[in-house]
Formats: structure tokens, C-alpha cells, sequence
């Protein structure tokens, strides 16, 4: 099973493709002992440490290059709520 699945997104207020990485943990507990090893990973991909983007919803995160605009960081946070069933 790969660590992250990547993807390039846009849209609302992110008129540039970004290329996304998102970890999907097996449950609660695997976030909360693996959460930290995202910001690693990421290391390996982000170019500017400054700009660096990330949201998280148990059990996913989402970690990408920065920087993106407002609009686009919420839509991916709803996205992740609804996804984790904690959202509309």
C-alpha cells in the first residue's frame, strides 16, 4: 500500500496546479502514532519550506507545496471533513 496517494488539483482561488499528497491512516490511533512522519515525507517534495501547506481531518492529511489561496485550502479542509465524516 503506497504511504500517499499524489494528485494535481486546482480551483476556486488556485488558478495553479498544485500537486497534492494525501495520507490516508488506517484509523484514529494509526493518525495520532504516524501524524509526524507526514512533515518528513514532505521534506522530500517541498521546495520551499515557507510555503509549505498541510490540513489534516483523522484520518487523512494532505500535504502539498504552497502557497495556496484561501478559497482552495477550504475547500480542501471541507472536503476532508466530509470525507471523515465530521463535515456536511
Amino acid at each position: 500500500i503506497p504511504t500517499s496517494i499524489g494528485l494535481t488539483a486546482s480551483g476556486v482561488d488556485q488558478a495553479d496546479p498544485v500537486r497534492i499528497h494525501l495520507y490516508i491512516f488506517r484509523d484514529r490511533a494509526a493518525f495520532e502514532r504516524l501524524r509526524g512522519t507526514v512533515d518528513s515525507c514532505a521534506r522530500s517534495f517541498v521546495t520551499d519550506p515557507e510555503t509549505y501547506e498541510t490540513v489534516e481531518q483523522s484520518p487523512f492529511v494532505v500535504a502539498a507545496q504552497g502557497p495556496w489561496g484561501a478559497g482552495f485550502e477550504a475547500a480542501v479542509r471541507d472536503a476532508l471533513e466530509v470525507a471523515a465524516g465530521t463535515g456536511e
